[in-house]
């Protein structure tokens, strides 16, 4: 059985095969009087509008199944599309990130060469101070 798709069951072809009144034996004894047969027809009529029913609500639950599952496709589908859009925020969040760890990491360079620069210009002042008092 596919799902999403409902079945119809004919209940003349049900009742038609029904040989055998479930309530007093078979349909066709001829010992049976008046009142039971029309006793018999209301009970058989009985039955089959209880049949009659339960394939009522058969088909009414198969629709049910079938929105619920059309339900859960959206909300699947919902729930992978917040998961990328997650995703690619966490991914967008690590290059931002990676990129202020890069930036800090030039600064940290720069500040390296800058101090390397005035530990030379401050060596070359010392030396040239100690030339002068000299």
């Amino acid at each position: 059985m596919k799902y999403g798709q409902t079945y119809f069951i004919p209940i003349s072809s049900l009742s038609s095969r029904l040989k055998i009144n479930p309530f007093y034996g078979s349909n066709n004894n001829n010992n049976n009087n008046l009142s039971s047969i029309t006793h018999s027809d209301k009970e058989c009529n009985l039955f089959h509008d209880y049949i009659n029913s339960l394939c009522t609500q058969i088909r009414v639950l198969l629709q049910e199944r079938l929105e619920y599952q059309k339900q859960m496709k959206i909300i699947n589908n919902n729930s992978s599309e917040h998961q990328r859009l997650t995703n690619v925020q966490s991914a967008e969040q690590g290059n931002v990130e990676f990129n202020i760890l890069l930036f800090i990491i030039k600064l940290f360079i720069t500040l390296g060469s800058t101090i390397e620069i005035l530990r030379f210009d401050n060596n070359q002042i010392r030396s040239q101070l100690s030339i002068a008092q000299r």
